[in-house]
């Protein structure tokens, strides 16, 4: 079955779900909980953390230490601005679609560049719902998130085809 999804609703909020449960996905599928952190406020944490670091050593006239730790601070903050506005402006380009195919054979998803991936049933460890999104994780370093909407679509799949531990709810 062909499941496209609109992802233009809500699309940062369905994003950071998604970068959430993949982050994390040991030990969702170890606890079956989603961590009480999300991606976003490790992100402002981390950064805030950082900064209040390199403000400490610039008042106890460390000044090599104050600047080196604000330098990299700068920079973790301007790699992620660029990073989510690379990711931004490539789902612009398909107008916020994602389409992908669960059949008997598994996963099949072919979005950019004409490069068609497949997984199988037995790679997919788990489909994560969360308040915006579902989060299909694999047992490589690739993970596929869809809108909420699309959840009876991937229920019905799944139940066809793939054993019903695969679906985990967040809590």
């Amino acid at each position: 079955m062909k499941i496209k999804c609109d992802l233009s609703k809500n699309y940062f909020k369905i994003y950071n779900e998604a970068k959430t449960a993949s982050r994390n996905k040991k030990s969702i599928l170890k606890n079956h909980k989603m961590p009480n952190l999300s991606y976003g406020m490790e992100i402002i944490f981390l950064s805030i953390l950082l900064l209040f670091l390199s403000l400490m050593f610039f008042q106890n006239t460390y000044l090599v230490i104050g600047i080196i730790l604000l330098t990299i601070d700068i920079s973790y903050v301007l790699y992620l601005i660029l990073k989510y506005l690379i990711i931004y402006s490539m789902r612009h380009k398909v107008n916020f679609e994602n389409t992908i195919i669960l059949d008997k054979e598994g996963l099949t998803y072919s979005a950019f560049y004409d490069i068609k991936m497949t997984f199988k049933w037995s790679k997919i460890k788990a489909i994560v719902i969360q308040k915006h999104s579902l989060t299909i994780l694999t047992d490589t370093p690739i993970y596929f998130y869809l809108n909420r909407e699309c959840l009876e679509k991937v229920l019905k799949v799944v139940n066809e085809y793939a054993p019903k531990a695969l679906i985990l709810e967040a809590t």
